[in-house]
Formats: structure tokens, sequence, C-alpha cells
């Protein structure tokens, strides 16, 4: 009798973790639970100006940051706020920031403790500073049509920012990007921070090609795989192979914000709205089979553009004449041995 009470005390109890641990894997991330929607709204309070001051170094202020969830129920987390980047938190008025997340209130409430957030933010102060922020998002956007899982998931913000000492506050877009540990666990892969000069057949081809001619398409030439700049590598867990997950595009003739500069002696270009392609591929043929993928989706790149409501019109007609601009260059034959030529 003892026998069989203490197995089904077993059993209970086995029910019981198991329901648990599902509970756990099923309970959104902190990630998740702000990207419900296109744009939500948000808030982050702070010591403003002492989070200014740490630009040159890696102190953390702390801060509270709010929002409404799907529930609209307001949620208010406190996090650490870390000042981060390289170019623009030199020259920005207001540079890109981390938000780190408290573990122990995450594992308190049952949640997956992905808790390092990066926020993009404008730049400058003004209309400028926000349609740049709108134009890399967008750019975000036109990666995950054409590669849907080996993306970062982004997430639109209209930010209040409120200083607890001066009392004031301010409202701008942000883009508000996945842990990236919550990225390499979609993708059953681990981050490699010091993967320099990795060979080509390393990588995932089709995923490798992807990036590097939606690179070309945006523009963007300050990026490098072999250096791991402003690409995130991933080392998937399956086969060994290496996936790279672009980012940062603010430096693309895409978003073409007013700071943004070339290194037009060594690239052999004029400004950052043309073309050069830093890939792996030394041959257009190489890329014939991204090629056609790209161009089955042309349709949905330029819609996604025209359906964005938060733009400028002028930035619409911009964006568009600009993805256009590479699909004529497609229909009239691919060179990617010649910068500028698209």
């Amino acid at each position: 009798m003892k026998t069989q009470s203490s197995l089904f005390f077993i059993f209970i109890l086995s029910l019981f973790i198991l329901s648990f641990s599902t509970r756990q894997a099923e309970t959104p991330t902190i990630f998740q639970q702000i990207s419900y929607q296109e744009l939500v709204k948000a808030e982050l309070e702070t010591d403003l100006d002492s989070l200014l001051n740490t630009k040159k170094t890696e102190e953390e202020i702390p801060g509270t940051f709010s929002f409404e969830d799907a529930n609209k129920q307001k949620q208010n987390w406190q996090v650490k706020i870390q000042v981060r980047g390289k170019f623009r938190r030199r020259i920005c008025e207001f540079p890109p920031l981390r938000l780190t997340f408290s573990k122990k209130e995450m594992k308190e409430k049952g949640m997956p403790t992905h808790n390092n957030l990066k926020l993009v933010v404008h730049c400058v102060d003004n209309e400028a500073g926000d349609e740049y922020v709108l134009r890399e998002y967008l750019a975000y956007k036109l990666y995950q049509i054409l590669a849907p899982t080996e993306s970062y998931r982004v997430q639109l913000l209209r930010v209040k920012y409120k200083d607890v000492k001066k009392k004031q506050t301010s409202t701008h877009y942000g883009i508000l990007l996945e842990d990236e540990d919550e990225l390499a666990e979609r993708l059953n892969a681990k981050v490699c921070d010091d993967c320099y000069n990795t060979p080509k057949e390393k990588f995932v081809t089709d995923n490798l090609n992807t990036n590097d001619l939606f690179e070309y398409l945006i523009g963007n030439t300050d990026w490098s795989t072999m250096l791991s700049r402003n690409v995130k590598l991933l080392q998937r867990k399956e086969d060994g192979k290496f996936l790279v997950v672009p980012y940062d595009f603010d430096f693309s003739g895409f978003v073409s914000a007013g700071y943004a500069s070339v290194d037009t002696a060594a690239l052999k270009i004029k400004n950052v709205r043309q073309r050069v392609f830093l890939g792996y591929a030394t041959e257009s043929g190489e890329l014939k089979k991204t090629v056609e993928a790209f161009q089955t989706k042309e349709k949905e790149l330029k819609d996604l553009v025209r359906r964005f409501k938060y733009i400028t019109p002028e930035s619409r007609t911009y964006l568009l004449d600009y993805v256009d601009s590479f699909f004529q260059c497609v229909k009239m034959g691919l060179d990617i041995k010649t910068p500028g030529k698209c």
C-alpha cells in the first residue's frame, strides 16, 4: 500500500514539474511582451545628464522602462541603461542605448532571462533624427522579408524620455532589437564574437549570399563579415555551419543619414548612395539563385515601403526609387565588380 502511495505521489509530482516547465517555456520573453503590434508606446525615465555623461565610459545608469502590453496592462521595469556603439556614441547628441533588465525579476515572473535589448535612438534632436530611425527600421523589416528567420526581430517604439531631475520630457522614435542570445536560441546556434576571417565554405551559402546581396541593395559599406563588423555571426549546433545576421544600417544609402560618410579612396565611390559589393562572391554568377529570390520579393519589398505610414512622402519616394534602382541594375545585368555602377 505504501509503495502504491509513493508511486502515486511521484506520478503527481512529475506531472506538476512537467506542467511548470511547460508554462515556463511558453512564457513570452521581455522582447515578445513588448513586440505585439507595429508601433508600441514606451517611457524611459532616468537622469539624462548622467547618462549622456557616460559616453566615454561603460558605466550603467539606473532607470525605469515602461510600456503597455498586449493585454493593456502597464509594465514597469527597473533597468540599467548603458551607452553603446562606437561612431554614434561619439558624434550623436543622443547615442544608442542598451537596456539591461533584472534576471532575478524575470525568474520570479517565470520568464526566460534574455535581458539585454539594444535601443536604436535618434542621433539628433529634430525631425531628421526621427526620419533616419524610421528608415533604418524599414531596412530591418526589408531584410526580414528576405530572411524571415535568420534576421533580428525588431520593434518600432515611440519613446517618451523623462528626465527625473529636470522634469523635462521629449518623445522620439526608437528601434528595439531582440537579445542576441534569444536570436541564437531561435536558430539553435551559439553566438561567436571572435570568429574573424571565417572562410566562405564554413557558412551556410544561401544565408551568406542573402546577407551580402542585401547589404548591396541598401548601399551599405559599414560592415564586414571577415571582421565581424555590424554583423552577428552564429554557429549552428546541428552541423557547425556559420550564419550571418546583419544590423546597424545607418551608414547605408537607403538610410542616407546626414552624418554618414564613406572612404571614397578605398571604395572608389563618391557618396553613401552609391553601391559597392563587399560580399564573398567574386562573380555575379555566384549570386544567381539569390538574385532570383530577391526578384520574386521585389513587389513585397516595395509594398512594405509604400504601406509604412510613419515616414514623410519625400522619404517614401526616395526609398522606393533607391530600391527600384537596384532591381533596374539587376534587370540590366548585375555587375558586382564595378563600384558605383548600380
